[in-house]
């Protein structure tokens, strides 16, 4: 007995030597089984094995009770299987190993979500329909029953936005609570979509619990002005005071100071049972985080002066410092420089490029006269940071040609201007004389460190209509003598 499975183990062996043989010099992997069980294969396995037990009630030997009394079923070897935090609770040394019945902190919707996450992979609440979807599955249908579609479909989207957003940072919460780092990164990914979509849901999002880089999207799509949020009047008025504030006191701004004024007043306008309260906070409000220095004279007599939100006091002060200013710049036989408009510099906004370390703001960099904006955290400043920053800038070469360069200086404290660049993205301007504003898109071109596609640019300058002092600066310098 012992002899012939000893021969037939031999022969077994030698079999699989030759085929392992074979399959190698034809360009097959080596195991069979690596190839027939792939990891994609093995994760579909368990999907559809959880997915199985989920649906039938007989299998759920564990019920997990919300805070707010709701009970949720599962499978207790499932959801030990897919959360660490769960396997050392249910098979550890606590109580809760040798209990059916096991309370948690979260809501009763919550461990819902995250029960069905851990059975299927998947959570209805992150099944967003974008705006390109719902066109393309109406595109079949008449023109008529189109545009009923599209505006039916837009209506349901804006009013179960704010829930949606809602659940999705107490579902963000949980996840980072019961370490599911695929669930969170899923999260965040559709909270970024939303606001993409849906600027409007970022007054919400600055409310909200939610991560880091979705908490920055909403802030840039507030400093922005993105889809006209600061101008709309029924979500404006649905603000509470905290929010309003927050956004007023925002030392980031590119929106012009007249722009940040009316959203208040608009804000102060709401009609509700707190509307005198209102009136009176929006006056505090407006004396603590409104600049009106930032406006010129025509903002001042106008509006701001008709709103009943500014003393005369301080309206009289404003007008005597632009008449002091007037009177100064006509005794030196000068124009009168017109006042500034925005709390920052002139800055430039990178999208969209598929270098994607170059995307975000740049600020309007006071080293040098000739245009140069730098990417940092102006709240922080551009001389703390211990690694190279991404520059915006703009060269002439020798032959008096103009580019645009997103660029890369080699060290931390250097400056852009040399052939130890890592360049992105250029663009040439002009022949002999610098324009002012960047060019959009249809002019820029990769270079060395660059990847497709190119970016979309916009130009925010800090003098509405006017130049900002650097560029001003370099395009008299690069004037031809007469």
């Amino acid at each position: 007995k012992r002899q012939c499975n000893g021969q037939l183990g031999a022969h077994r062996s030698t079999a699989t030597l030759d085929r392992t043989h074979v399959s190698t010099a034809r360009g097959r992997p080596k195991s069979i089984h690596s190839a027939m069980t792939t990891n994609n294969e093995i994760e579909c396995a368990i999907e559809s094995l959880g997915e199985s037990l989920f649906d039938d009630n007989c299998f759920h030997d564990l019920t997990l009770v919300g805070n707010d009394g709701v009970q949720v079923s599962c499978v207790r070897n499932v959801i030990a299987a897919r959360c660490k935090y769960f396997k050392r609770m249910l098979y550890g040394s606590f109580n809760e190993a040798s209990s059916k019945i096991v309370k948690l902190d979260q809501s009763g919707e919550v461990l819902r979500n995250i029960v069905t996450y851990l059975h299927t992979n998947e959570v209805r609440l992150l099944t967003l329909q974008t705006k390109e979807e719902s066109n393309s599955k109406s595109k079949n249908s008449t023109d008529d029953n189109h545009k009923k579609l599209a505006a039916n479909f837009k209506h349901l989207q804006l009013a179960a936005i704010p829930n949606q957003f809602e659940n999705l940072a107490e579902l963000y919460d949980a996840a980072i609570f019961f370490d599911l780092p695929s669930l969170s990164k899923k999260i965040q990914e559709t909270m970024q979509k939303i606001l993409q979509e849906h600027p409007e849901a970022s007054f919400l999002a600055l409310s909200l619990s939610v991560p880091k880089e979705v908490g920055e999207k909403a802030w840039e799509n507030v400093r922005f002005n993105k889809g006209g949020i600061l101008q709309m009047k029924r979500l404006v008025q649905t603000l509470c005071k905290s929010i309003i504030e927050l956004v007023l006191k925002d030392a980031k701004h590119t929106n012009l100071e007249y722009d940040l004024f009316k959203l208040l007043q608009l804000w102060a306008q709401g009609n509700d049972e707190l509307q005198e309260d209102r009136q009176t906070v929006a006056t505090e409000l407006c004396a603590k985080h409104i600049h009106l220095d930032l406006m010129d004279a025509t903002e001042l007599s106008g509006a701001v002066a008709e709103s009943g939100l500014i003393t005369e006091s301080r309206l009289f002060e404003e007008y005597k410092a632009i008449a002091l200013s007037t009177n100064e710049a006509q005794m030196c036989g000068k124009i009168p420089r017109p006042r500034a408009r925005r709390r920052l510099g002139s800055c430039i906004t990178v999208e969209g490029a598929g270098s994607k370390e170059v995307n975000g703001v740049y600020y309007e960099y006071k080293h040098y006269d000739y245009p140069l904006f730098c990417k940092y955290d102006p709240a922080v400043g551009a001389t703390t940071q211990t690694e190279p920053r991404l520059f915006f800038c703009l060269f002439r070469d020798l032959e008096q040609h103009h580019y645009w360069y997103i660029c890369k200086p080699p060290s931390a404290t250097a400056l852009p201007g040399t052939n130890e660049d890592i360049d992105y993205y250029f663009a040439k301007t002009g022949e002999s004389s610098m324009k002012d504003e960047p060019p959009i898109s249809s002019s820029w071109k990769f270079a060395t460190a660059g990847k497709e596609p190119t970016p979309t640019v916009q130009y925010f300058p800090n003098n509405f209509g006017q130049q900002s002092e650097s560029t001003k600066n370099y395009s008299e310098s690069t004037k031809d003598p007469e």
